[in-house]
């Protein structure tokens, strides 16, 4: 940057101070100016009152990224540039206007850098100056040859040492690349100045201590200057000094001390005289132990840096001569010990004489092993050899020659052998054997101990141990038999039996890694493979007494998970090949569509009746769950004129009560050839249609009649049976759920867009339906999948789920498929309740949480939940209007008042409305409020006769009432209204399932228009809340169930609790 005359009087501190400076450099005080090109810093010397002051000045684009410096006392007060910094500013002001200094330097810079273009060399770096340090550890007390405890202190400068008060300033100054004042003969400049490796090291690892003592909030004054640091921290620190002299303060004299990493010098001499071994340990009365554990020491001017083995062999020694003795003798027993023990420890750390080296022989060791077999348990036998000597090292401790040198044993190497068997659980017996018996650690010692003996020692077994040795693992072969429709698996073992089968399983459970057959032979399943039979015998929940001969027998269904969890395309046989290429790719053997079909399927129903004949021809079951609206009705009917076509044996249907004629209807519509019977009346008009069964393709009935007629049909036998909205056997203990898995039928396929409204378990009853016994029983699909997914939010089991239930449910969304369909938008309106409406909400939720508290600490949590959902309900109601909970109630509601004006402005706006709510007192509130404003309307309740449905359907398609009043659970399938494009939820359901349902009565096939869906929730209510808890639930069973299926599972403790929260807000 430019400096002009308002820049430098900003930059400076005061006027006094820029007028000075201006004074200084007018009586040309600025001297010896020197310019670093690298750095882009002036150097000057400012001259007052006979002295020279230091100045620096960096340059830079902004006023804000300038620095500069002076050593001046006044400096270091002023919050701006001083005097001295002026005048070196005016200075080179100076030298910009007269281009005297600054274009000298740029010409010179550019031409340079022009001339160099030919040979370019990189720019040398600033030579910066190396800053003295001096490192001073001052010692605490000395006891007994030990110092107990070090601070650490350092002098800095160049000419002149100053002691660094504050550790902690310098490293930040390091780092952020800040000046710091010392004195007036030294400020460290990081431009100019560096350090030595060692203490740039030292920096950094003074900057981890500091930092926990800062953490620690413990740090002072003093510890800024001078550190307490343990003996393990000063290990590490003087590693960064070797070779370099420190300064050690013992409280009486400072000596200047070298740090090595040599070998220690000899502080124990050997020798060997009238048949003892004498050890002088005097010298090591010279030395003194910086560390407890001797691994740092002090001999003379030298500090030892003492690794930790040679520190621990050194420890016993140093502590004999501390203790004042002054030498050792060792003799007979005690010699042989210090040769076996002692030698090897320090002949690395020192020269032996030779008359110590004449009392032994070093010989490798030879180590053998011998293991044999009887029955159910194991002996070894170990034998070590050193040449001639040969002894068993769990009977004799410490054999030697009877006589000449002794032998030196490698005890390292003997005690690995020694130890790897006592690990494994050897013990002797009686005899002197040692054995191993039970077969975890037999299993354990062949399979894991053994193989590090075989590094170490020859091994030696017989025939009958050898057996146990040969490693046999499980190996699936599967097989598809097209004759019985079933699976194989063959295990390729000979001994294997059901028993030994779940041996292994109770093991891979346990996590163990080996299981003992009835030959005494061991079975490995920790392989990959073996892992991989396990896990499926485990996730399938296999019966085992479906094993004969070895051969395990499982269900076709089951191929799936099979064929995505055997890693090795080995595993199967061709036939089994050939049934997943089939079932994947229906398109290479497509099936042609049936005579006789009246009506032209979309490319996604025709996908759909391939399906469904795919599973049916291999007699397995599945869901069809597609998206309301999309026509399950019509694939399904094209599904069952193929199958008439080539099974005379009649089908069955079973449907709600309001869709028995709506089927019948549709079979004539679509397959008039087909003979379709309704099953109604009276006991004995079904009495009598049931007996002429034979003469139909396909009967319908209702689940009501089903549970009635129960006994007649499961005596029956049908071809298929199809079970539409099989939501109504979701609950397994239901009697719908009873009837329905009593019917006897080869095939059998549910129709439901909601396959999952509430919980797991009400996939596991369809499914319990369409395939029996894939699931196993409840409780081991409650125990696998719906505690890990529900409780634990498992991923896994959740993925696993998803895998399994894939290949039996076929769910298309209409925005998948539809691409005609036009665009369908949802929209919460929020809702403000009147202020009378909410000070009856806020009593009565008072009066509940009193209610609930008192219910919940006398009978707990599981027996108050009926008396919860009574009193949610009663709120709900509230929410909606207070007469549904108060009949004396004379007030207004929000939400009917908003529910009005937006019937009255889609009216005028032409739309045609279906108005849904769960409560039927609710819609005869409606109905009041329509009248009252001479709306006409179209009303439907439970009460409705299914005869009279039809007609009213009608009447609201061709415009004769602008709006449908529709009770949520009476309106919710089995009708066909696109004539309107507006949907209106009043209430909230717990199941947004139902909901959805509900509004494809309207968003499906032959719908024109958008479709706008509005939801009314009341604001800071338990409505709020319901509606949120929704949106978290929904995310279960769009990961269980793809794509997007619509989920309220069971609520928790937890979530019920806050549904009752004073803050309902969300």
């Amino acid at each position: 940057m430019k400096y002009t005359d308002q820049t430098i009087r900003m930059i400076s501190s005061q006027i006094s101070e820029y007028d000075a400076g201006c004074k200084l450099y007018a009586a040309s005080a600025v001297h010896d100016t020197k310019y670093n090109d690298k750095t882009d810093i002036y150097f000057a010397l400012v001259n007052e009152h006979g002295h020279d002051y230091h100045v620096y000045v960096k340059t830079a684009d902004t006023e804000d990224g300038m620095r500069y410096h002076c050593d001046c006392p006044s400096s270091r007060e002023l919050a701006g540039a001083c005097r001295h910094t002026v005048a070196l500013l005016k200075a080179i002001q100076a030298f910009d206007e007269h281009h005297d200094f600054y274009m000298d330097h740029m010409i010179k810079e550019m031409k340079g850098k022009i001339l160099a273009l030919h040979e370019p060399e990189m720019a040398a770096e600033v030579k910066k100056e190396v800053v003295n340090i001096e490192m001073y550890l001052k010692a605490g007390q000395l006891t007994n040859h030990l110092y107990s405890g070090f601070t650490l202190e350092f002098k800095i400068g160049m000419d002149k040492m100053y002691v660094l008060r504050n550790i902690p300033a310098l490293i930040r100054a390091r780092k952020e690349g800040t000046s710091l004042y010392f004195g007036k003969d030294f400020t460290y400049i990081p431009e100019l100045h560096t350090f030595s490796e060692a203490f740039l090291q030292s920096l950094d690892f003074l900057d981890t201590l500091y930092d926990i003592k800062i953490d620690q909030n413990s740090l002072n004054v003093r510890e800024a200057r001078a550190l307490s640091i343990t003996s393990r921290q000063l290990y590490e620190l003087l590693g960064y000094w070797v070779n370099q002299t420190v300064y050690l303060d013992d409280g009486i004299t400072t000596h200047e001390v070298e740090i090595s990493q040599d070998q220690l010098p000899h502080c124990l001499l050997l020798s060997y005289l009238k048949q003892q071994i004498l050890l002088d340990i005097r010298p090591a009365q010279e030395i003194f132990a910086l560390a407890e554990d001797k691994s740092i020491l002090l001999q003379e001017k030298m500090i030892y840096l003492i690794e930790e083995r040679q520190a621990y062999i050194l420890n016993p020694f140093i502590e004999a001569a501390y203790q004042g003795i002054p030498s050792l003798s060792f003799s007979g027993e005690e010699k042989e010990q210090f040769i076996q023990n002692v030698i090897p420890a320090i002949e690395q750390m020192m020269t032996l004489p030779e008359s110590i080296q004449r009392l032994y022989r070093k010989v490798p060791l030879k180590a053998k092993i011998y293991l044999d077999r009887a029955r159910s348990t194991i002996y070894l036998k170990a034998e070590f050899t050193y040449d001639q000597l040969t002894f068993d090292p769990f009977l004799t401790s410490s054999p030697q020659p009877v006589s000449g040198r002794m032998i030196l044993r490698s005890k390292k190497e003997e005690n690995r052998i020694i130890s790897i068997i006592n690990n494994a659980g050897f013990v002797l017996n009686s005899q002197k054997k040692l054995y191993l018996k039970d077969d975890k650690s037999v299993s354990r010692f062949i399979f894991e101990y053994l193989p590090h003996l075989t590094t170490l020692a020859e091994i030696y077994y017989t025939k009958e141990f050898k057996q146990l040795t040969q490693k046999r693992s499980l190996t699936p072969f599967v097989q598809y038999h097209p004759h019985s429709n079933l699976l194989s698996i063959d295990f390729l073992l000979n001994d294997l039996d059901a028993s030994a089968l779940l041996k292994a399983l109770e093991a891979y459970r346990a996590s163990r890694h080996y299981i003992r057959l009835k030959d005494g032979q061991f079975l490995a399943i920790d392989d990959k493979r073996s892992q991989e039979t396990l896990k499926m015998l485990d996730d399938l929940h296999v019966d085992m007494k479906q094993m004969h001969d070895g051969i395990l027998t499982l269900s076709l269904s089951q191929a799936f998970y099979l064929n995505e969890h055997l890693s090795d395309t080995k595993d199967f046989d061709e036939s089994f090949h050939q049934f997943i290429e089939r079932f994947y790719h229906p398109d290479a053997h497509p099936y042609s569509l049936p005579n006789g079909l009246q009506a032209d399927l979309r490319t996604y129903q025709k996908t759909g009746y391939q399906w469904l004949k795919t599973l049916s021809d291999y007699q397995l079951g599945g869901i069809l769950a597609d998206d309301m609206g999309l026509g399950k009705t019509l694939q399904t009917i094209t599904y069952l004129l193929d199958e008439v076509q080539h099974n005379h044996k009649p089908n069955l249907v079973v449907a709600p009560s309001s869709l028995i004629f709506n089927w019948q209807d549709e079979i004539k519509r679509f397959a008039p050839s087909l003979k379709a019977c309704v099953i109604s009346g009276t006991q004995t008009d079904r009495s009598s249609q049931l007996s002429q069964a034979d003469q139909y393709d396909i009967l319908i009935t209702s689940y009501p009649l089903l549970r009635r007629d129960s006994q007649v049909y499961s005596e029956m036998i049908f071809n298929c049976c199809i079970l539409d909205e099989a939501q109504y056997i979701k609950n397994a203990n239901s009697l719908n759920a009873r009837a329905a898995k009593q019917i006897q039928a080869k095939k059998r396929f549910a129709l439901t867009g909601t396959p999952m409204e509430n919980a797991l378990s009400e996939l596991w009853s369809i499914f319990d339906f369409i395939l029996p016994g894939y699931f196993s029983n409840y409780h081991h699909f409650h125990q696998k999948y719906e505690i890990p997914i529900r409780r634990d939010e498992d991923q896994e089991t959740q993925q696993l789920l998803a895998n399994q239930i894939k290949p039996f449910i076929l769910r298309r969304m209409k925005q998948e498929v539809l691409d005609e369909l036009p665009e369908k938008t949802e929209t919460k309106i929020t809702v403000e309740m009147t202020p009378r409406q909410k000070n009856v909400y806020q009593a009565l939720l008072l009066e509940a949480k009193q209610l609930l508290d008192q219910k919940i600490n006398q009978d707990g949590f599981e027996k108050s939940k009926l008396l919860m959902l009574n009193l949610m309900t009663r709120l709900r109601q509230v929410c909606c209007h207070p007469r549904l909970y108060l009949e004396s109630y004379d007030g207004e509601s929000g939400k009917l008042n908003t529910l009005l004006e937006l019937i009255k402005e889609a009216i005028q706006s032409h739309h045609k409305i279906l108005v849904f709510s769960q409560f039927t007192s609710m819609l005869a509130l409606i109905k009041e409020a329509l009248e009252l404003n001479e709306i006409t309307y179209s009303y439907l309740d439970g009460q409705t006769p299914v005869a009279n449905r039809t007609e009213l359907v009608q009447q609201f398609n061709q415009g004769e009432t602008p709006v449908f009043l529709i009770s949520l659970k009476a309106g919710g399938t089995g009708l066909n209204l696109t004539g309107a494009d507006m949907v209106i939820h009043v209430d909230p359901w717990w199941n947004p399932a139902v909901e959805e349902q509900a509004t494809d009565r309207a968003y499906r096939i032959g719908q024109q228009n958008k479709v706008q869906v509005y939801k009314l929730i009341t604001k800071d209510t338990l409505e709020d809340a319901i509606y949120e808890l929704q949106k978290e639930k929904k995310a279960l069973i769009e990961s269980v169930i793809q794509p997007g299926e619509n989920f309220l599972n069971k609520l928790s403790e937890s979530e019920l609790n806050a549904l009752f929260s004073n803050d309902q807000s969300m």
